[in-house]
């Protein structure tokens, strides 16, 4: 969670380079994790790759 922060930080910031970089390790440490798996986060971790890859920053607004 935290790499896939930092990763959409520097796509706020127009870095998709660095973003598209951050975000592979953050699917490279969720595959090694079965929690990570279970709870679908690496489906959410692919998604947001494939938006830096597309020049398109990810926004993740929940009000709790």
């Amino acid at each position: 969670a935290y790499l896939d922060t930092w990763a959409s930080a520097y796509a706020a910031n127009n870095k998709f380079e660095q973003a598209v970089a951050i975000q592979k390790r953050a699917i490279q440490t969720a595959r090694q994790s079965d929690i990570a798996r279970r709870n679908g986060e690496l489906e959410v971790l692919e998604a947001h790759l494939k938006a830096f890859q597309q020049g398109s920053p990810v926004y993740d607004v929940r009000l709790h």
